[in-house]
């Protein structure tokens, strides 16, 4: 329970979710709690790695995302959570690879490995690539996954269809331009990566302060 109550803050402070005070320090007090009370948990080291990635500390999230894979490395429980945090963490081989097998095997896994895999494409500037993850998205509701379709399309040069993709990402974060970086690095944690998304959103008409 404190480790999913430390999920539910950690995702407040990463989507920038009004009404919560400091919900990022709580996050991680919840995930120590959670951790001190089952140390051989496979979740709770998953959480506390994603705790730790939203703090920037990757040194420390990697090693719980080891732990957590150390724990049990065959199971589907989590895998797509230990993959999509490897790859957001700069694990380039094993993250997108552990996702790969985990999509091979399980067609129900958690969406968000896509972001992960997305993310990979734009550091090669595969942007072709990038732009049919991103069409694997699918949550219109939340306003990443017209982030993501916005910044590629404008890196692939296809204007009007990426500010469509913008409009409709503003729809869901007005305040978009001016809090976009904060949002942004969140989840891109190196500055090459995080600028070709600059790139990209700027070509579609969003400059982000």
């Amino acid at each position: 329970a404190w480790s999913m109550r430390a999920r539910l803050f950690a995702q407040v402070h990463a989507f920038d979710i009004p009404g919560f005070k400091r919900p990022l320090e709580q996050a991680f007090t919840f995930a120590q709690n959670g951790l001190r009370l089952l140390p051989g948990d496979q979740r709770a080291h998953v959480i506390m790695a994603f705790v730790h990635l939203l703090r920037n500390d990757l040194k420390s999230g990697r090693a719980e995302v080891d732990r957590a894979l150390h724990l049990d490395a065959e199971t589907l429980f989590v895998l797509d959570g230990i993959g999509y945090l490897m790859t957001l963490m700069g694990d380039w081989e094993r993250g997108p690879a552990l996702i790969e097998q985990v999509l091979n095997l399980n067609p129900f896994c958690s969406n968000d490995v896509h972001s992960a895999l997305w993310v990979n494409w734009l550091r090669q500037k595969a942007y072709d690539r990038a732009c049919q993850e991103t069409m694997k998205l699918n949550r219109p509701a939340l306003f990443w996954d017209h982030l993501a379709r916005a910044a590629t399309l404008g890196l692939c040069g296809k204007i009007e269809e990426g500010r469509r993709s913008a409009a409709e990402l503003l729809i869901r974060q007005p305040d978009f331009p001016q809090r976009g970086r904060m949002l942004i690095e969140h989840f891109i944690k190196f500055d090459d990566i995080a600028a070709r998304v600059f790139q990209g959103l700027a070509a579609v008409g969003i400059t982000v302060d």
